[in-house]
């Protein structure tokens, strides 16, 4: 991983591994496109395909991709999640959808996170899901924090929940609900550092139904079933902890995290990396 320190803002990337992992797995020539993965990933997945022979090639490709995404690489966290599904038996098609990424990163090796010093830290955390795409119907959620509106990510997550959704609205409070746990740790974190209290940390989302269900204690019918541990996300909104607040769909960068990122939405990758200006950088106080 190399690290810039410049005009007090500090750059991470990863682009020295991205060359390594190209040569190792023979693709330093293979030709770059800018997506990670195609828009219907999923019925890709469906269509029947022939056992891969050896599958530790794949593993240890699917391996590599991990550690460059838990590192630097918040793009690539929702592919490779879905890629490291098939771990146990893969099959040509996922070792093609997993060499796909390798073009993705040939054309994009010079990514990195920026993160711009501060006064004041705010966590400000975004939430989303999707809703019974895959072929099980199981969801999945997304969450992604920032401690001020110019950074980049701090933390990332994609994953499927742990059990089948019966709606929008409740796909959307179980990922709340994980944004929720990561923002108490993330406040605790900072807290220790600086030693200071900080602000409740702040969770922007894009389903009504599931702000209010999380602001609003009252019996519902058609939420009765959900289970106690999620409604600890009103616990925590009542002690002000964390807040929740609407964002419109468009502005919620969780959503990469959920879907495959294809077309418009890679143009909010620039947010995750941190998106710095000249305008910006005579604004930071030394």
């Amino acid at each position: 991983m190399q690290f810039d320190v410049k005009d007090k803002i500090i750059s991470m990337n990863q682009s020295l591994y991205v060359k390594n992992i190209l040569a190792r797995f023979n693709m330093s020539d293979c030709i770059p496109r800018n997506y990670p993965c195609e828009g219907n990933v999923y019925s890709t997945l469906d269509q029947p395909s022939e056992i891969l022979e050896n599958r530790t090639l794949y593993q240890e490709l699917v391996g590599s991709l991990l550690y460059l995404m838990t590192g630097t690489r918040p793009d690539l966290s929702f592919v490779v999640t879905l890629l490291s599904r098939f771990m146990h038996r893969p099959t040509k098609t996922h070792l093609n959808l997993a060499q796909g990424v390798l073009r993705y990163l040939r054309n994009t090796m010079h990514y990195d996170l920026k993160f711009v010093r501060g006064n004041n830290l705010s966590i400000i955390g975004y939430s989303d899901s999707d809703y019974a795409n895959s072929s099980d119907s199981v969801s999945v959620s997304g969450y992604a924090f920032k401690l001020n509106d110019n950074s980049a990510l701090i933390s990332w997550r994609s994953a499927k929940q742990n059990l089948v959704a019966s709606s929008t609205c409740e796909a959307e409070y179980i990922a709340m609900h994980e944004a929720g746990k990561e923002a108490l740790f993330l406040r605790e974190l900072f807290a220790e550092i600086t030693n200071n209290p900080l602000r409740p940390a702040c969770i922007w989302a894009d389903n009504q139904g599931s702000i209010n269900l999380a602001h609003h204690p009252s019996y519902q019918r058609r939420t009765k079933h959900i289970g106690v541990i999620v409604h600890s996300t009103r616990f925590w909104i009542k002690y002000n902890l964390i807040t929740i607040k609407y964002v419109p769909s468009k502005d919620n960068i969780a959503d990469i995290f959920t879907k495959p990122l294809v077309g418009a939405k890679l143009k909010s990758f620039n947010i995750i990396r941190g998106k710095i200006t000249k305008s910006l950088i005579r604004k930071i106080k030394f």
